[in-house]
């Protein structure tokens, strides 16, 4: 079993796009919800589920469908995120205050940061004065 749900998300996600796969399913948890529903508020994601294990009732897991566009360059569809980055770990928690929230390819990508408002975007959380533990850069 994997302890970092969070990376298992990450390494799901760029394994997917690496494979051209469209859908992924990871272990549901509160905070990967939320993670995914700013994913999909921001675009990078077309829809996710969540769905009972068949293996085990008890458990949820979350079916996430990938975005992927008509590149402008190639006739292959292109993928909406072109990188995904885990800051916070379990070993090391990344805090930063409204002041020294990052900024992602200045501003071309987004942050996602768990506040005391939700788990929301490092542009949301700077509109609302506040900070909290920065999550994921996804680009």
């Amino acid at each position: 079993m994997f302890l970092d749900p969070i990376a298992n998300l990450v390494i799901n996600i760029k394994n997917a796009i690496n494979a051209n796969q469209k859908v992924i399913v990871v272990n549901h948890s509160t905070m990967l919800e939320d993670i995914v529903k700013v994913l999909k508020e921001q675009g990078y994601i077309n829809e996710y589920t969540v769905i009972a294990n068949p293996k085990n009732s008890a458990l949820k897991q979350l079916e996430v469908t990938l975005r992927y566009e008509k590149g402008l360059y190639s006739r292959k569809n292109a993928p909406a995120i072109t990188g995904i980055k885990q800051v916070s770990k379990p070993g090391l928690k990344i805090y930063k205050n409204v002041i020294n929230l990052p900024r992602v390819l200045n501003d071309l990508g987004i942050a996602v940061v768990s506040t005391n408002k939700g788990v929301i975007t490092n542009k949301a959380a700077r509109n609302l004065k506040v900070g909290g533990e920065v999550l994921l850069y996804v680009w």
